[in-house]
């Protein structure tokens, strides 16, 4: 409010009334600073308190146990697995009873699997083995810490987790599984490589029974593993004792391109020690001498190495035109079922 006082004084602008009116600045500060800004907090602490909607019916939103789950289950069949683990710790954390918890730390393991973080998911598969709650989620774990190894290239960890899984579970079912697993596990060492891998892998699979042959691809398997047996391969002594003849070792091993390079540097320097020497030239003649010596060994070496880059190089290509060793993960009511396909 803003008052109006009367003043005569002289100097002043006069009104039509012959007086001077003079604006009291205190108080407008006061009315327009003080009182309006109340006003208005009032008027907003009202309309919230009084006016909002659950004020006037009561009602509230309360989330139960199957909607925290489906939430959490549509995420992670919508393959959004880091909003999966979230909601589905959130479930065990609210839910901590509930019958599916089980099934929900299995999810949250799997969502980690997929995300690519292979420690974080073993982990989770472990406490599951060591819980031992429910015998299907149980196998599944071991089956899945297996794989989680193979990720990590930790194979004789995988290898290990197979073996107790045979011990936990002695049905022939699982029997099979196991040594599937393990004629994988043995195929990607073969396909690195790894002596006596070959002869592993078949053994295992000639453990699959007669009941489930088909399922595990058993006979196109030892099929794939007699042609990498049987496959052309390079003796790496052999190779290395032709490279006696510097570029005999590379041409053996089918580099022709190698050969003829490795023939000519080592013919020449040769050849430039002999000039040298023939020229009286001693010091010259000695350093081209080291020199070539140098380059000698080095073609002996390079043959040898070349035979086993050959050998691998061959396995590779049988395997990558045969097998697909990656996992694939098949979840069902069933279970979850881990294989590895064949491209025939």
């Amino acid at each position: 409010m803003i008052r109006w006082r009367p003043m005569i004084f002289g100097g002043s602008r006069q009104g039509s009334q012959g007086m001077t009116y003079r604006i009291n600045l205190f108080q407008i500060h006061f009315c327009r600073f003080s009182l309006f800004p109340l006003f208005s907090l009032f008027c907003l602490i009202w309309g919230t308190v009084f006016c909002s909607p659950a004020a006037g019916d009561g009602s509230s939103l309360v989330i139960t146990a199957d909607m925290q789950h489906e939430y959490a289950e549509s995420c992670y069949e919508n393959k959004d697995y880091e909003t999966a683990v979230v909601e589905f710790k959130r479930f065990i954390h609210f839910f901590p009873s509930h019958s599916k918890e089980n099934e929900v730390r299995f999810k949250i393991a799997m969502a980690l699997y997929h995300l690519g973080k292979y420690h974080e998911a073993a982990r989770g598969f472990n406490d599951m083995i060591l819980a031992h709650q429910d015998e299907q989620l149980t196998r599944e774990a071991c089956f899945m810490q297996a794989e989680c190894f193979i990720r990590l290239n930790k194979s004789d960890y995988a290898g290990i987790v197979y073996q107790n899984t045979k011990t936990l579970f002695p049905d022939r079912d699982t029997l099979d599984r196991v040594h599937a697993g393990l004629a994988r596990l043995s195929l990607i060492q073969a396909r690195n490589m790894v002596p006596g891998a070959l002869d592993q892998a078949g053994h295992y699979l000639e453990q699959i029974s007669e009941a489930n042959p088909q399922v595990y691809e058993k006979d196109r398997l030892l099929a794939v593993i007699r042609e990498a047996e049987q496959a052309s391969e390079k003796d790496p002594r052999l190779s290395g004792v032709l490279s006696v003849i510097p570029g005999l070792g590379y041409l053996y091993c089918e580099r022709y391109h190698d050969a003829f390079m490795t023939f000519c540097l080592n013919a020449g320097l040769i050849l430039a020690a002999v000039k040298a020497h023939e020229d009286s030239n001693d010091p010259l003649a000695g350093v081209l001498a080291i020199v070539e010596t140098g380059f000698y060994a080095g073609n002996i070496y390079g043959a040898v190495s070349a035979a086993h880059k050959h050998n691998r190089e061959v396995r590779v290509r049988i395997f990558d035109r045969y097998i697909d060793l990656t996992p694939a993960v098949d979840m069902s009511e069933k279970g979850v079922g881990v294989s590895f396909s064949l491209n025939f």
